[in-house]
């Protein structure tokens, strides 16, 4: 519960930056500072992993070029191998060979792709082969094109990754926190002046990555058996004194493209059990958030990673967020009588609490948390407003499901192919997610799966 009081009360909480470069009325320029590997961090996969290809299926005069300039190849005595290659600070053979119907942007990442190739540590190379019926992969760790001098990693054939599709991907990491994260030197350039730094990561091989589905069936039977993922392990970190509480910056990914940035309190958020909670607390660039009586958005982040800059923004009307700490906005939604409604006219105005239920007819885990979540809804009828949200085909298909489990109180219905709704707005990822709202709207929690039922009952009997 800890955890819940500290959601409950980040947003109105003074900062003041420790380590800060500068700071005034408008801005706050924080210093950060890099953090070696840590398994306690609950490290976002959007931005710390990445999967590495090959040049040869995009321009084989490339790839032959880029592999008769790397050495130590030969004394490793392979069965068979392929170099599989990017520019780190774009990750621009990845979109050319995975956009393939998006010409506008393979047009773009070949343009820089074959430009970094003029820059000769620009490109971070890896050898994927096979001996002896184990499959080796070789990072050129100092960037020098030698492999000679690099780690040599080996997995067992039976080494699998993103191979049951039952389980999620972020469960099926769980297995690599017992693989070593290797240096990496990687060069950043900024007009003509070469920037190095160097990082740590987990470097696998992974044949059933969900963007390889991305590929053509040519590309994809020959790139599965040498794919690599790189999960990069470091962070930048720095610490803020928030009123009387201790609070953390973390700052992951490779470049601006691909990063997150988390704030989150140092007491009570459990970093490996509670994704969902630690997710409350992870921001984009140009993100808002409050801080004390002000809003401030997330500006810019350096690169090479070092600096982040906060800008004060000057709010003359109600602002409204979907983390935990802000304002729902008054979203208008379509009951499953294809009618619409501002939320707050639905809901009870009277009842401090409204319980956001996120399911689906074709999702199991909903299924079986409904039972408890009727019960919720029938023992605290006086203080628990529900409202469900069905992402699905067809209306009524939702409709039937309903009537048929007796779910007596507002439905709501977002068609799965809707680009923009309250769900991406939210973005709810996990079914069932619940949120709760205060009387006035206000997010003061939000959890997944059955278990998230049991901290909204704690929730209600504080108000007993």
């Amino acid at each position: 519960m800890s955890a819940l009081l500290v959601l409950c009360t980040i947003c109105g909480i003074y900062i003041s930056c420790s380590n800060k470069s500068s700071a005034d009325n408008e801005n706050l320029s924080i210093k950060l500072k890099h953090a070696l590997p840590n398994t306690a961090i609950n490290f976002n996969s959007r931005s710390s992993q990445f999967l590495v290809l090959s040049l040869n299926k995009l321009d084989t005069g490339l790839y032959r070029k880029n592999f008769n300039d790397l050495k130590g190849i030969s004394q490793l005595g392979l069965d068979s191998l392929m170099i599989m290659s990017d520019n780190l600070q774009n990750c621009c053979l990845s979109i050319s060979v995975l956009k393939k119907n998006n010409q506008k942007a393979r047009d773009k990442s070949n343009k820089v792709l074959k430009s970094s190739l003029t820059k000769p540590f620009f490109f971070t190379n890896i050898i994927s082969g096979y001996k002896n019926g184990k499959q080796v992969i070789v990072v050129d760790q100092n960037n020098n094109h030698d492999f000679s001098d690099d780690t040599i990693l080996k997995f067992d054939a039976s080494f699998k990754v993103f191979d049951d599709d039952r389980i999620s991907a972020e469960n099926q990491l769980i297995k690599l926190d017992t693989l070593p994260a290797i240096p990496i030197q990687l060069s950043y350039y900024k007009g003509n002046k070469e920037e190095k730094v160097l990082r740590y990561a987990q470097v696998f091989p992974v044949a059933n990555y969900y963007f390889m589905q991305l590929l053509d069936s040519n590309s994809y039977n020959t790139l599965k058996h040498y794919a690599v993922l790189i999960r990069l392990k470091d962070y930048w970190v720095n610490n803020l004194k928030m009123g009387e509480n201790n609070y953390d910056i973390v700052v992951e990914g490779v470049n601006n493209n691909r990063k997150s940035i988390s704030i989150y309190p140092k007491q009570g958020v459990a970093l490996k059990e509670n994704k969902e909670l630690v997710d409350n607390f992870r921001f984009e660039l140009n993100d808002t958030l409050k801080l004390g009586d002000d809003y401030y958005r997330l500006d810019s982040l350096s690169e090479p990673i070092n600096t982040l800059t906060l800008k004060k923004l000057h709010v003359n009307m109600p602002y409204f967020g979907t983390k935990v700490g802000y304002v729902l906005k008054d979203y208008k939604m379509l009951d499953i009588d294809n009618r619409y409604h501002e939320l707050s006219s639905i809901i009870d105005k009277n009842k401090p609490y409204t319980l956001l239920d996120f399911w689906g007819t074709w999702c199991i885990p909903c299924k079986e948390a409904l039972p408890d979540l009727k019960k919720l809804h029938t023992t605290y009828a006086n203080k628990l407003n529900v409202v469900s949200i069905a992402l699905d085909k067809k209306i009524e298909e939702v409709k039937k499901v309903v009537y048929e489990n007796e779910m007596n109180w507002p439905q709501s219905f977002i068609k799965y192919d809707h680009k923009k709704s309250m769900i991406t707005d939210l973005n709810v990822l996990s079914y069932p997610t619940f949120i709760v709202l205060d009387s006035n709207r206000k997010i003061v929690y939000r959890g997944i799966g059955v278990e998230a039922l049991i901290h909204v009952e704690e929730i209600l009997k504080k108000t007993e």
